[in-house]
């Protein structure tokens, strides 16, 4: 019988090298580096998941982005409580130091999310994603993200004027803290956008969960965060009723605290998932190979019959002979029987080398068949039944 190939049509990374598949059979090997294509790609629109569609290139570099952003929180929750401290400090190392952590973990989160905001590799056959293949989508998280450097700068330049032996003239502290009121609500409400995409991304992974998460926490941060900003602004500008916007300030700090550590363990928990899909990947790039090297041994060594199945028409015992085979007592096939390979315990192939077969001490139930009317009282108890 003639077999049929299947090939890859459209553009298609390479998992491994990233080399254009476009044109080779889904069931061979990269050229390049001789890596086992994943049959990834079926025809028709379709949305399917991460793990399917994705190439482990995209995926690997998704996990980058989301481990650098991990980092970036926890940097700049640490730091941003004690950036005063830090602008003001008398010790140069001291300042060098808290300068260096608090400076590059705000630099690290418009560099993750550039990561991550990537455009996804398009694969023939896939349904596009109204926010994950947008791109203008794509360029506002990655602008609003700037917000965060911008940020830093401002409140560390105001603290280190105020702070200083000369201080900083009061235009200079005004027009500082002016852009530090811009730059942190651009960063704050700009969190709804970014979470609503890592949202998408999770859902994208077949994780619900950690998409309703990510969504939930941002709007959070984005709304307090915003009142903190402007609180905290006038209370640094000794404004009229900075006593009532203090105590505002500290409960949205308290609310924005409880949905960071909730937004971190979240992010954390979706680089995670990055890695299982990866994994997953890699697993099912190489499932070709075992289910061919099962193939070959099973022809080699073929299996019997072991478990005391009789033949269905005269009861002849079949144990010992090859599977898929005729009754020697009635030329009946039993193919139906036994229509996969059931090998001997001691020369099964299992997928795995940790997983070991049990043999089943259970008989088959045959389903009643009407030739057998009439042949039962023919049946004696010594010697086959005659064949009619």
């Amino acid at each position: 019988m003639a077999q049929f190939k299947e090939y890859i049509v459209g553009e298609r990374a390479c998992d491994k090298c990233g080399y254009d598949l476009n044109g080779l059979p889904k069931d061979g090997e990269c050229p390049e580096c001789g890596h086992p294509i994943r049959r990834a790609v079926t025809s028709g629109p379709r949305s399917g998941t991460m793990s399917v569609e994705a190439p482990t290139g995209y995926v690997r570099l998704l996990l980058i982005g989301f481990l650098i952003l991990s980092i970036s929180i926890l940097g700049m929750v640490m730091t941003s409580l004690s950036v005063r401290a830090i602008a003001t400090s008398q010790s140069i190392s001291m300042r060098a130091i808290g300068s260096l952590v608090y400076f590059g973990s705000h630099a690290m989160w418009p560099i993750g999310i550039w990561i991550i905001a990537t455009a996804r590799p398009m694969t023939h056959g896939r349904v596009p994603n109204a926010i994950l293949d947008s791109d203008r989508f794509r360029l506002i998280i990655r602008v609003v993200a700037i917000a965060w450097i911008v940020k830093a700068l401002m409140l560390y330049a105001y603290h280190a004027g105020a702070g200083a032996a000369v201080p900083t003239n009061k235009f200079g502290l005004g027009l500082l803290l002016f852009g530090y009121i811009c730059s942190s609500v651009i960063g704050w409400v700009g969190l709804v956008p970014t979470s609503i995409y890592m949202g998408d991304l999770a859902y994208w992974s077949s994780n619900d969960s950690i998409g309703h998460r990510l969504r939930s926490t941002a709007w959070a941060m984005g709304v307090f965060g915003t009142i903190l900003a402007v609180t905290s602004a006038m209370v640094m500008a000794n404004l009229p009723f900075r006593g009532p916007a203090g105590f505002i300030g500290i409960f949205s700090l308290l609310i924005i605290l409880i949905a960071i550590v909730f937004f971190t363990v979240t992010v954390m928990q979706f680089t995670h998932v990055l890695r299982w899909v990866i994994k997953h990947q890699l697993y099912a790039a190489g499932s070709r190979g075992r289910i061919d090297e099962r193939i070959q041994a099973n022809q080699a060594q073929p299996g019997h019959v072991h478990n005391g199945l009789k033949c269905r028409y005269c009861k002849y015992d079949l144990d010992g002979l090859a599977y898929g085979g005729r009754c020697p007592e009635c030329g009946e096939s039993y193919a139906d029987d036994t229509p996969f390979p059931i090998r001997d315990p001691a020369l099964s192939v299992t997928d795995s080398p940790e997983v070991e077969l049990a043999e089943s001490s259970h008989q088959e139930i045959l389903p009643y068949d009407p030739r057998e009317l009439g042949r039962s009282e023919q049946k004696g108890d010594d010697g086959p039944i005659p064949l009619e």
